[in-house]
This record gives C-alpha cells, sequence and structure tokens, in this order.
C-alpha cells in the first residue's frame, strides 16, 4: 500500500513539471511578429500546445504574402529532441513543411523550408 501511494506521488512530482515545462516551451511562439524586412507581420496563436500563424499584415506588392486573415503557418508543434519546431506553411499551390527555431532570448525566429530562412522579430506591444 504505501508504495503504490509512493509510486504515484513520484510520478507526479515528476510529470507534472515536465507537463508544465512542455506547456510553457509551446507558447514561446505565442504573440506578433513580423519579418526582418519589416514587410509582413503575423500573429501565432496556441490551443492545445498546437499554434497556428495569422497574417495580420502585408506590404501592398509583398510577394508571396496571401491575403490577410489567411491561415499562413499551421501544425506549430515542438519538437523535443531537436530543441524546434515543426510547421506546415501554407501557400496557393498546396502545404510544404518547415523548421521554427527559437532564438535563445525568444525574440527572434528563423524559419526554414525549401525555399530558404527567414527571419521573425518579435513585436513588442
Amino acid at each position: 500500500m504505501k508504495t503504490a501511494i509512493i509510486k504515484k506521488s513520484l510520478f507526479a512530482l515528476i510529470t507534472i513539471p515536465l507537463m508544465s515545462f512542455l506547456f510553457q516551451t509551446s507558447n514561446i511562439l505565442t504573440g506578433k511578429w513580423q519579418t526582418k524586412e519589416k514587410d509582413k507581420k503575423i500573429e501565432i496563436l496556441t490551443k492545445d500546445n498546437v499554434g497556428i500563424a495569422t497574417l495580420i499584415w502585408a506590404m501592398e506588392g509583398t510577394r508571396g504574402a496571401g491575403m490577410v486573415g489567411n491561415e499562413i503557418l499551421k501544425d506549430i508543434i515542438y519538437q523535443p529532441k531537436k530543441n524546434s519546431y515543426s510547421c506546415n506553411i501554407v501557400t496557393p499551390r498546396g502545404e510544404m513543411s518547415a523548421v521554427i527555431t527559437v532564438y535563445s532570448d525568444s525574440t527572434m525566429f528563423e524559419l526554414e523550408s525549401d525555399r530558404g530562412k527567414q527571419t521573425w522579430i518579435r513585436i513588442k506591444e
């Protein structure tokens, strides 16, 4: 009986901090971001530890920007073994996979896909 209680207590002591860490990590991207060139802005929201990015502003004539209000990144999921995020870029021709690497101070991230790298900077509100 005592060993069962000890096992449950140990499980809780390990599981609760781990889940807390994973939840915090997945919310690092939550917020508003703009490209380094300042030609696009997105807002990333998370629900159930899965993120989506919606285009909230694009400079007129910006190539590949899409329509304001459209989802441009989806299925943003933290990959603990790689210490990065996987996601899908939504384009008019379909979807492509990409990787998001967040800088240690959480003020910038790099989005890397077959099309190259793009740097995004957190917008301070």
